[in-house]
């Protein structure tokens, strides 16, 4: 059999399976939510166990099993699980395929070798030295009051990316939090970073789930130099006592769950360019380190 025998065979072009039609749908749909998206991934219980799996793999190294679609569907990311899906259905769609007219473990191995190396040479034609710096960390690191030293400090300008949020959508991120879900604020996060501008020297507080996000990594990677405010969990704590405007720490204070949160994040936050240990330092002198560190 030949390709061209394959083609004359085929009545009518292939199209996707409802529950790929319906997931891409509300993929693209700006008021969907992370409940939504997992119940109708739920219907392909193999879309679901390649999902689950991934997020439970080392690369996200989280310390608790994740064990519902929508919980999974937070973390991976629109763009990452729009690319999940289609790749999927491409793999079901090509698997039958007769050996003899193309090997696919050859061909899939070509193709991310071709996507790495794509990757790293967009890396490398990127020469502008102009980069932002990213400041990440869990909530209470003290990114906002770092973030506008070290603004001071390199005469550029400072952006707390949850306030241009909340200028974008004219309330309070506990108020997105209460009415649209954590998923919908991810997703505004996301959109957010896209449209930042490519050859700008400006330093970002981020929120402090903005960094779980592959799609935000990737978008932060193009843009500048991620730096983690490494700040322990009690000193944390301590902070977070005196908040009131936390979404994620709800008036019970259950530490445990936000312990939980904080645990999890930490791969993340510790895969960054550089990374300062704040707990005995002030603010101008964490500020001061990171401009050091710049110059290494």
């Amino acid at each position: 059999m030949t390709p061209e025998d394959i083609i004359k065979d085929m009545s009518q072009l292939i199209s996707f399976p409802d529950v790929v039609v319906r997931a891409l749908e509300l993929l693209d749909s700006p008021r969907t939510n992370a409940t939504e998206i997992g119940e109708v991934i739920s219907h392909d219980p193999a879309l679901s166990a390649r999902l689950l799996k991934l997020v439970n793999s080392a690369y996200f190294n989280s310390p608790t099993k994740v064990a519902t679609i929508s919980r999974a569907v937070t973390m991976i990311g629109t763009d990452e699980l729009r690319s999940l899906i289609m790749a999927s259905t491409v793999a079901q769609t090509f698997e039958h395929l007769p050996p003899e007219i193309i090997d696919m473990d050859a061909f899939w191995h070509r193709s991310v070798y071709c996507g790495l190396a794509a990757k790293k040479l967009a890396t490398l034609s990127q020469t502008s030295s102009e980069e932002s710096i990213f400041l990440t960390g869990f909530m209470g690191a003290g990114k906002s009051t770092v973030g506008k030293l070290l603004a001071d400090l390199l005469e550029c300008l400072f952006i707390d990316t949850d306030e241009m949020i909340v200028q974008r959508e004219k309330r309070s991120i506990a108020e997105i939090f209460a009415v649209d879900g954590e998923f919908y604020f991810r997703n505004c996060e996301t959109a957010m970073l896209k449209e930042l501008p490519q050859h700008q020297t400006a330093v970002y507080a981020t929120g402090g789930g903005l960094i779980v996000r592959e799609d935000n990594r990737r978008c932060m990677e193009s843009l500048g130099l991620i730096v983690y405010l490494n700040t322990s969990w009690p000193t944390l704590q301590q902070r977070l006592q005196q908040s009131v405007d936390r979404p994620l720490v709800n008036s019970a204070r259950d530490w445990e769950n936000v312990k939980v949160l904080f645990d999890q994040r930490q791969t993340f936050y510790e895969n960054a360019d550089i990374s300062i240990a704040t707990d005995e330092l002030t603010p101008l002198q964490v500020a001061n380190k990171i401009v050091v560190g710049l110059t290494l």
